[in-house]
């Protein structure tokens, strides 16, 4: 019988589009869940969980370095072989700066650029607000806001996991669980028990689907974000692009009162 049943709803859930807003609430969320794990305080006399995560992803391994940390036994289950991990620039608030490091991740020490200033524009380019962050450090301090690129984070949260044991079976895909057994199941059908199992296998979870009988289909949010990243050395060719580029850790936004914005921010 499984002793406890762990899922972070905010991982599994259907991504739905999500606008870059939605994105840092939701990574806010994936490393506050990381925190409260470290924050168990945990009686010398209880003895180790043996944890199961579907899913190697950010959120798989933030929570594999947290309960290793108190000494769990973590076994983590990914459907990839981590040959072509893609992504863009992620936004990191200051408490996930700190979040970070609590965990043992420097994002300056892992590719990761400090914002250090904001610039608003309109639609037609007129500037609405400027701000120094160095001017409110003071605030943050020791934590910052910056950005770090999802290759780079996913690296540096799985090279921590390694070093503290935690053990990642790639290509093994979960294909359902059982809450009553304390069981995963992969595709390839070998069982494994444990005490706690934890759902972080993404948009199409196999985990939310064996505990919820509605419909658990992703469904549009109703906003498109489009990502790309282009090389400095191509904006500082452009006359009129050149200018975002003479600040270091600039941010920029311009926005229409439709809704509508083109963020750009600087990534490695």
């Amino acid at each position: 019988m499984i002793r406890y049943l762990a899922f972070l709803k905010f991982l599994v859930y259907a991504l739905r589009f999500e606008s870059p807003l939605a994105w840092v609430t939701r990574f806010s969320y994936i490393l506050s869940a990381a925190r409260s794990l470290l924050d168990l305080d945990i009686s010398t006399k209880a003895p180790p969980l043996k944890f199961l995560i579907a899913g190697a992803g950010i959120g798989g391994l933030a929570a594999a370095v947290g309960l290793r940390q108190q000494d769990h036994e973590v076994q983590i289950f990914e459907k990839s072989g981590f040959k072509n991990e893609v992504g863009a620039a992620l936004t990191v608030p200051p408490n996930v700066d700190g979040l970070l490091k609590r965990l043992g991740l420097n994002p300056d020490e892992n590719g990761g650029t400090r914002e250090e200033w904001l610039t608003r524009y309109t639609k037609k380019g007129d500037v609405v607000t400027e701000v120094d962050f160095g001017k409110l450090r003071k605030f943050f301090s020791p934590n910052e806001a910056g950005t770090i690129h999802r290759v780079d984070l996913h690296e540096g949260l799985r090279n921590l996991a390694l070093s503290l044991g935690v053990e990642i079976h790639l290509r093994n895909a979960v294909a359902s669980i059982d809450p009553e057994a304390g069981s995963v199941t992969l595709e390839n059908g070998t069982t494994v028990t444990g005490d706690v199992i934890i759902g972080a296998d993404g948009i199409n979870s196999k985990v939310r689907k064996s505990m919820f009988d509605e419909d658990q289909e992703p469904h549009p949010f109703g906003v498109t974000t489009f990502r790309l990243l282009i090389p400095t050395s191509d904006i500082v060719k452009d006359p009129l692009a050149r200018k975002f580029t003479e600040k270091d850790g600039l941010l920029t936004v311009w926005a229409d009162q439709g809704g509508r914005n083109f963020i750009t921010y600087p990534c490695r």
